[in-house]
């Protein structure tokens, strides 16, 4: 059977409806529309493409009148709602038609069209011209459902409008005139309004009008058949990940198996007080588990492994709530997942936790010097990016016994090209983290004040401090204090001497500040530093490496002719602190090649670029030039400097070294544009 044509208007009269229902079947993956970054403005698009007629992909359903467990759409959609399936009494109903393909286009379409998306509605600007040239410009917008304020003047609710039928389309329009009668309307504002409104009666409300192209699967198909081609649909293309293909393969035998997952991620958020953990995170440490690989394959999971993944979920339920409550919130008041540099970089850990409760032993009765050894791989695997695929497989294994072998992990990713020390510079550069564990009795949260952001960081000697001394620099982590938005607000740029001394009550939210009406500002910031580094030493058992840094040679300022490093380039890491700095760790295993950018206004964290593994000592003078970064191209006003790192006593350069520097050489180069 070829694809047919379907109106909106029978979409979403098929969706849910007792007789020839459409639902969901249990191995489709949640609704994702409405959760994601920026969802209403995709919304927006899908909406602005049905009407402008551009297609929006197809419609496979399947006739179903065997037992199969299904859900039904969503009414009024919530992200953090679980949908449970239906109750199974009806799974053998005869007339319903399951939605292998389309799910994310028919929820979306039926939400905003006759209920709401995250207690919001859709609303189309009746005067909006499709003349503009600005392709991201649509007629359509949110507002809250309960909202009071009316709309604005040539404005309509997407939901009033589908409520009619074709024979009232006359009688809405002169409704629509009257209602803004008052406004006097031009005789060209009406022609638009009239031209607006026969399109999305066309559209959105016309039984005739086929917009949608679905394809129909029989009945004498077997639900082995249709999971088969719901498999071929998605892992030809990017429709679903990989996680998503397993959560389906899996839920064919267990059929609230992702469902689960959720609830288990919604309590973990619970427990934390906000930690927002992604059921796909609870997905891949059950991966790990049993396929030793953060690298999640749906296609090389045996048809006898998939009751193992729900066997380990369920042993898995109690380690991974003790280990976010007791260890991430409790020990740390972590309670926002921003705040983790290198999530799977905990996975070891948890597993750990699983391990000993597999072996009778609850997290509370985890040994002391255990829990310290958890403490010192948490810092070191966070702030090191041991977050590697290779590192995450050896070190979940070496967990998995009674005392944490943390010298043979912290070896395993050390041989596999991460730094095995700290140091401050490396704290200076994850400041969120590393707050957040030196204060860890400091929950970073704000008091809701409209606008402002969670958590705050407040500058104790204020940046902008009116009269500020020559040399003036106080943007260190030794000077920032995780605080409430109102009183950073309060605070501002006022010197801290008079704002504590006017309001004393503050300076209990903040630690470490005793000393400062001893000092001036330098010397505050280097008394702090001494104090938090000491806290940070005991709590994870670490000495923090302060090494000397080499001289910087700028090689050539010349920036032409610069292709021929381009296939050298190892485990090339970029991240970006502020807008006008960068932090570098290029390594090559003799030297280290530091490039800078001078960032206009940009911020990108975390870019990785892997280049083929080759010798470079050869290179005359140990000189390295940076090459044809065409990959780059998306940031503007980019300056490139060659220079020079030679470590006096190591043929490898430590990255704190490389990271010290990288400040100096950008003060360096950018003296000289």
């Amino acid at each position: 059977m070829s694809y047919q044509g379907l109106s909106i208007k029978e979409a979403m009269n098929n969706i849910n409806s007792q007789t020839n229902g459409w639902y969901l079947p249990t191995i489709q993956r949640p609704y994702v529309w409405g959760d994601r970054h920026e969802s209403e403005k995709y919304i927006c698009k899908l909406f602005d493409s049905v009407l402008k007629g551009y297609p929006i992909g197809n419609i496979l359903v399947w006739n179903c009148a065997t037992k199969v467990p299904y859900k039904e759409f969503s009414k009024d959609y919530y992200a953090d709602v679980i949908v449970e399936n239906t109750d199974e009494s009806r799974w053998s109903q005869k007339d319903k038609w399951l939605v292998y393909d389309g799910q994310q286009r028919l929820q979306t379409l039926f939400s905003c069209l006759r209920y709401s998306i995250n207690g919001r509605v859709l609303v189309n600007d009746l005067l909006f011209s499709e003349d503009t040239n600005d392709m991201d410009k649509v007629g359509f917008y949110f507002v809250d459902k309960n909202s009071s304020l009316p709309l604005p003047f040539g404005h309509i609710k997407m939901s009033e409008l589908y409520t009619k039928s074709m024979d009232d389309k006359s009688e809405y329009r002169e409704l629509i005139f009257e209602r803004w009668a008052k406004h006097n309307l031009t005789r060209d504002e009406k022609r638009l309004i009239e031209k607006r409104l026969d399109k999305l009666f066309d559209v959105f409300v016309n039984k005739d009008y086929k917009v949608l192209a679905y394809y129909q699967l029989s009945q004498h198909f077997s639900e082995d058949q249709v999971n088969e081609v719901f498999q071929r649909i998605n892992s030809g293309g990017v429709p679903l990940s990989g996680a998503d293909l397993l959560f389906s393969r899996i839920k064919q035998e267990h059929f609230s198996f992702e469902e689960d997952t959720l609830r288990l991620a919604k309590t973990i958020k619970e427990l934390t007080a906000g930690y927002d953990l992604s059921h796909y995170f609870i997905l891949l440490i059950i991966n790990v588990i049993i396929k030793k690989t953060t690298r999640i394959d749906a296609t090389k999971v045996r048809k006898d492994e998939i009751s193992r993944y729900k066997t380990v979920f369920d042993n898995l339920k109690t380690p991974i709530q003790d280990f976010f409550q007791q260890f991430i919130f409790n020990t740390y008041k972590i309670n926002n997942v921003s705040i983790i540099v290198r999530g799977n970089a905990l996975i070891p850990l948890i597993i750990y936790v699983y391990y000993r409760s597999e072996n009778g032993i609850k997290y509370k009765d985890i040994e002391t010097d255990n829990l310290n050894k958890m403490k010192t791989y948490f810092v070191l695997s966070q702030l090191n990016d041991w977050n590697t695929q290779t590192i995450i497989s050896k070190n979940s294994e070496l967990a998995q016994s009674i005392n944490l072998p943390l010298n043979e992990m912290i070896k395993i990713a050390s041989d596999n090209g991460r730094v095995a020390e700290l140091s401050t510079n490396t704290l200076e550069y994850y400041r969120k983290f590393s707050l957040k564990v030196i204060f860890k009795n400091r929950l970073l949260t704000n008091t809701g004040i409209d606008g402002r952001y969670n958590p705050e960081l407040d500058h104790i000697y204020p940046v902008k401090l009116d009269n500020r001394p020559v040399g003036y620099n106080v943007d260190v982590l030794w000077n920032l204090q995780p605080i409430d938005g109102k009183t950073n607000l309060d605070k501002l740029n006022q010197n801290p001497l008079e704002y504590f001394k006017t309001k004393p009550i503050e300076k209990s939210k903040y630690d470490y500040i005793d000393n400062i009406g001893n000092y001036d500002w330098l010397e505050f910031i280097k008394d702090r530093k001494i104090q938090m580094i000491e806290q940070f030493e005991n709590e994870f058992n670490i000495k923090l490496a302060e090494k000397e840094t080499s001289e910087i040679t700028i090689v050539q300022e010349n920036l032409s002719d610069m292709k021929f490093l381009s296939d050298k380039l190892v485990d090339l890491e970029l991240k970006f602190p502020s807008k006008n700095s960068i932090d570098i760790k290029l390594s090559n295993g003799t030297s280290n090649v530091i490039f800078i950018w001078k960032l206009d206004d940009c911020y990108r964290y975390g870019i990785w670029m892997n280049r083929t593994r080759n010798s470079i000592d050869s290179l005359k003078n140990g000189i390295l030039k940076i090459a044809d970064f065409k990959w780059f191209t998306e940031y503007k006003s980019a300056i490139i400097a060659d220079c020079l790192f030679t470590d006096k006593t190591s043929q490898n350069v430590a990255s704190d070294i490389v990271v010290e520097n990288v400040r100096k050489l950008y003060l360096l180069v950018n003296s000289k544009i």
